[in-house]
């Protein structure tokens, strides 16, 4: 009977014994799993990933490719959509573009700015880019250490800035707009003049008047005797003035100002003085 025993639960002791050390094992495993996976959730939450942005300010604009235009050389607020923001998070923004994830840390940038107003998976950010038609891209940091890199967002349209410079230099611009209210001046002024002349007392002038009066009389009567093409030329030409004035200060300023600013100039430069 002793014989036989040992030999029937041989099998099932040996097996049970096997099973402890490989629960064990696989405890172990497990364990580990749980801890990369923890460590791997907090590295990512370490970079802040942006998704989106939108910009909000004077001549901002989202182009057709899903770019946004922002002016160049001029301070505006960026609204930033994605994960992982705090109140250290900071952004820069470099011209050079990268996949996302890439690391920032080689690439030349011309902006840093500090994570404000950060809930709801947004940050917000006062930002100014310079030069004319130029792309930037977004990298992120978080927290503000220097044991963190800097991390590439990508290069899609819809993480993208491009900035829009001015039509010119605002000296070449101030001049222009000094010469265009002479001409809306000049033409208002040709309006009120040629056209209050009579050209029966043109040809009397012509005939009877002083030398110098005649002399001049002589000029405009062709003139005068196209009354309708020199008043249509006339009203097209102050019109032309007026428009480009009203552009060229909305360049200058913001809509509001150079709607109302343009019209109080042309008011007085351009209808009362003359």
């Amino acid at each position: 009977m002793y014989a036989t025993t040992p030999t029937r639960h041989a099998g099932p002791l040996r097996t049970r014994r096997n099973l402890g050390p490989g629960r064990r094992s696989t405890d172990r495993n497990v364990s580990g799993s749980k801890r990369n996976l923890s460590k791997s959730s907090l590295d990512d939450s370490e970079t802040a990933q942006v998704l989106g942005l939108r910009a909000f300010g004077e001549r901002v604009a989202t182009l057709d490719s899903g770019m946004t235009q922002v002016p160049a050389g001029t301070t505006v607020e960026l609204q930033l959509f994605g994960n992982g923001f705090t109140n250290q998070s900071s952004f820069a923004f470099t011209h050079e573009p990268a996949p996302r994830g890439s690391a920032c840390d080689e690439v030349p940038t011309v902006a840093v700015a500090h994570a404000t107003n950060v809930g709801g998976g947004k940050a917000s950010v006062l930002v100014s880019l310079p030069g004319a038609s130029v792309r930037y891209y977004v990298c992120s940091k978080a927290p503000l250490s220097e044991d963190v890199k800097w991390v590439h967002q990508g290069d899609e349209p819809w993480v993208t800035l491009v900035t829009q410079g001015r039509l010119m230099p605002v000296w070449v611009q101030a001049i222009i707009l000094a010469g265009l209210l002479l001409l809306s001046g000049l033409f208002s002024g040709l309006n009120l003049g040629l056209m209050a002349l009579d050209k029966t007392e043109l040809r009397v002038i012509e005939s009877c008047g002083t030398p110098s009066e005649r002399k001049w009389a002589k000029v405009i009567a062709p003139l005068r005797n196209h009354g309708n093409y020199l008043l249509c030329s006339l009203l097209l030409g102050n019109v032309l003035v007026n428009s480009t004035l009203t552009i060229l200060l909305d360049d200058l300023t913001s809509g509001l100002v150079a709607v109302v600013g343009s019209t109080i100039s042309i008011v007085i430069f351009g209808e009362i003085i003359p």
